[in-house]
């Protein structure tokens, strides 16, 4: 429900035969974006020389983990870009610093004398010096560790980290990071080194589970491909049903936002997650209204006139594509009401006036909406708010009463 930020960012230095050089985009010689990106870093080794060193990030599904991969091949050769030879004769050694932190997702880290104390006094050396644990609380856990070299223990600050994109907005510019120590990762040739960053406390992670990113066979299509990978991000886990977050880092499950998507979901061939999507929300619908947002099991925010429309229209569009009907008579739960049932309530509560204020005008069967209940909905900056008679609620009204008369009746 609450994100909470362990990790920052990491940083790596590349010592090859005493020439030390950072491995950032200086030294980037190519990146392939996706769900394991991957970074090919060239650095100077002196005499004309270099090395070439691979990034392979993971996140392995269901899991609050991150590897990072670190390669060094076991070929000799010529580096294309300038024409220099890349020998395997050099010694390579990396030193990579993991930059914590420890807030919600809405703060900032500050150096002071509390959070002084706080990262110094939660944190340890791991058992053999293979990494450090930090443990701020009971219920939060970092552990960072890597299959090679070893970890020491020499803190550094990192101050005023510009955040551009942030900036870019309005919000807080720069914010400072911590880290325990560095990693000393000697790399001979054909060697791999793994730095491993989780906050899990043991237990597998669910591959193949529906949902959160799981593997599945995309298409090669060099635009739906990708596509298809990064739709599957969005939709996450709730409690043993699914949803969809309505965007990183921030939003969580929105009511237009997950039912308007869905319908993307449908055409990616996701016909499970949007059927478990619809569960969820049914669940929550109440005298014609469903959530704005949920928080965890906090439904109480409602100002929205177009989820419980797009309910509607979701639920049809699903019967459509799978070219069945038994998503009506699906009851939410053991002994509960059927989407159906919800439906007509949905149609009912506009038309005898919903509790946040949503109606339809006697005089004219138009469905009355309050100001800010649509997709304009924004006070940041203010945005317009269409109290009134917005068109698409209209549409949307109206499909809703052909699918109650024409389907389910």
């Amino acid at each position: 429900v609450d994100r909470h930020v362990f990790a920052k960012r990491l940083r790596v230095w590349v010592n090859a035969d005493g020439f030390i050089s950072q491995l950032d985009i200086k030294a980037l010689e190519n990146f392939e974006p996706g769900p394991e990106p991957h970074w090919q870093f060239i650095a100077p080794a002196g005499d004309g020389r270099s090395v070439v060193i691979h990034l392979v990030a993971r996140m392995p599904v269901g899991e609050n983990t991150v590897r990072f991969q670190f390669t060094r091949p076991n070929r000799a050769g010529v580096e294309p870009r300038l024409g220099r030879p890349l020998p395997l004769d050099c010694r390579v050694c990396l030193t990579v610093r993991l930059d914590i932190e420890d807030r919600g997702f809405h703060g900032e880290t500050l150096r002071n004398p509390g959070s002084e104390a706080h990262f110094t006094n939660a944190t340890h050396r791991l058992h053999a010096g293979v990494g450090f644990s930090f443990t701020p609380a009971p219920e939060r856990h970092l552990r960072v560790e890597s299959d090679a070299g070893v970890f020491h223990q020499a803190a550094e600050w990192s101050m005023a980290i510009p955040h551009p994109i942030e900036a870019s907005r309005g919000m807080v510019a720069a914010a400072d990071a911590w880290s325990p120590g560095w990693f000393e990762i000697p790399m001979p040739p054909g060697s791999t080194a793994t730095l491993t960053a989780t906050a899990e406390r043991g237990g597998e992670p669910q591959e193949g589970e529906p949902g959160t990113g799981r593997p599945g066979k995309d298409s090669e299509d060099p635009v739906v491909g990708p596509l298809l990978r990064a739709a599957r991000a969005f939709v996450v886990a709730r409690g043993g049903a699914r949803t969809v977050i309505a965007g990183y880092p921030w939003f969580l499950d929105w009511g237009r936002d997950s039912l308007i998507a869905a319908r993307g979901l449908l055409a990616g061939g996701m016909e499970s997650e949007v059927r478990s999507l619809l569960e969820v929300f049914a669940r929550f619908e109440d005298r014609g209204t469903l959530p704005n947002a949920i928080h965890g099991e906090n439904a109480s925010n409602r100002e929205t006139s177009d989820a419980p429309l797009w309910f509607g229209m979701l639920c049809e569009e699903w019967a459509g594509h799978v070219q069945r009907r038994d998503i009506y008579d699906h009851r939410i739960s053991p002994g509960g009401r059927t989407v159906a049932d919800v439906l007509r309530s949905i149609a009912c509560g506009y038309l005898a006036g919903t509790p946040n204020g949503t109606k339809v005008d006697a005089s004219s069967g138009l469905v009355w909406s309050p100001g800010h209940f649509t997709w304009m909905d924004t006070n940041h900056p203010a945005g317009t708010p269409r109290e009134g008679y917005p068109a698409e609620i209209q549409a949307l009204w109206i499909r809703l009463l052909r699918q109650l008369a024409e389907q389910i009746g």
